[in-house]
């Protein structure tokens, strides 16, 4: 169906077996980061992060000159800019692109960097497959992961 190299071709082939849907699930759990020290911190920024069943949670707070860098990340990520007139310039590859907030950015596997223009806030939401960014985060609003 798919050639050699596409990934897809490494895909399962859908099966005709029909599942149960999910008759339990875990209790919520919270990370209240207004309670909690940020895990990266500098003159420029503050960032917390929280980890899901199968997804990071990133939230940060951005001065000027900050710059987000992302070093051999193994899959795509999304970056929020949730405050109108937010600026910043995404770099990836050799490409370059200026984005302003409000906007969802989705940025490809790779080494990346976020340079901001304008202080502003900014989330992130990543898969669990990056290691060094796992450690960092917290599984509960106890702060313990």
């Amino acid at each position: 169906m798919y050639a050699a190299s596409d990934p897809r071709a490494t895909l399962n082939a859908a099966s005709s077996n029909k599942k149960s849907a999910a008759s339990a699930y875990g209790p919520p759990t919270l990370a209240p980061f207004y309670e909690m020290e940020p895990q990266s911190k500098s003159d420029r920024h503050k960032a917390w992060l929280a980890r899901g069943q199968n997804f990071l949670a990133l939230y940060g707070e951005a001065k000027a000159g900050f710059t987000f860098k992302r070093t051999d990340q193994p899959d795509e990520f999304a970056f929020v800019l949730s405050e109108t007139g937010t600026r910043a310039t995404v770099t990836w590859n050799g490409e370059v692109q200026k984005i302003t907030g409000p906007c969802v950015t989705f940025i490809p596997a790779g080494d990346s960097q976020i340079e901001f223009a304008t202080d502003g806030v900014f989330s992130g939401f990543f898969t669990t497959f990056y290691a060094r960014t796992v450690k960092l985060a917290r599984m509960d609003a106890a702060g313990t992961s």
